[in-house]
Order: structure tokens, then sequence, then C-alpha cells
């Protein structure tokens, strides 16, 4: 997702909101944590995310969301702002988003 260009949960390249079933795990770089990125990675990254607008976005989507944050090698459910990488887990899919 953050290597999509104008990716959209509900009219994303694979039509996000009507192919998942139940389920989906997704993970992007954190938005704050882009002022400490390499140009490089940068360049790759191109639609990044804040905790607060992927869970918002989820949320939409989904009944019960959970929102982790990763550091190196731990994952946790601390600080999101603190964050490099943001893993959110969207369960019970909604029935009108």
């Amino acid at each position: 997702m953050s290597r999509i260009l104008n990716f959209s949960f509900a009219f994303g390249s694979t039509n996000f909101a009507r192919s998942c079933e139940g389920i989906a795990i997704i993970g992007t770089p954190n938005l704050t944590s882009q002022q400490y990125a390499s140009p490089v990675s940068k360049l790759g990254h191109v639609n990044v995310y804040s905790g607060e607008r992927l869970e918002e976005e989820l949320s939409r989507y989904f009944t019960h969301v959970f929102l982790f944050a990763a550091n190196d090698e731990v994952v946790h459910t601390g600080f999101s702002p603190m964050a490099h990488y943001l893993i959110a887990v969207g369960v019970k899919k909604r029935t009108n988003p």
C-alpha cells in the first residue's frame, strides 16, 4: 500500500473493500518517521499513513481494528507516533462500509 501512489482502501487497484472477506493485515511505514527516512526509501514509499489515518481508514470497512507499532524487531501497542512502522489488523468486515 505504501508503494502505490494514490492508494485508496475503497478504490485500490485490487478493490480492497470488496476483496477482503473477514480479516486484513496492513503494514506501512509511519508518516511521522519519514523525517528520518533516506531519500531512496522516500522514493519507494510514496503513500505512507499515520497511525490515526490508518486506523480511521480501516474502521470504515472493519468492525474491529487493532493498531500495532514496530521499532526494529519489536512489535508493540505503545505510542504510535514514535514507531517506524505500523501494522493494522482489521477484523469482521462491515456489511455497509
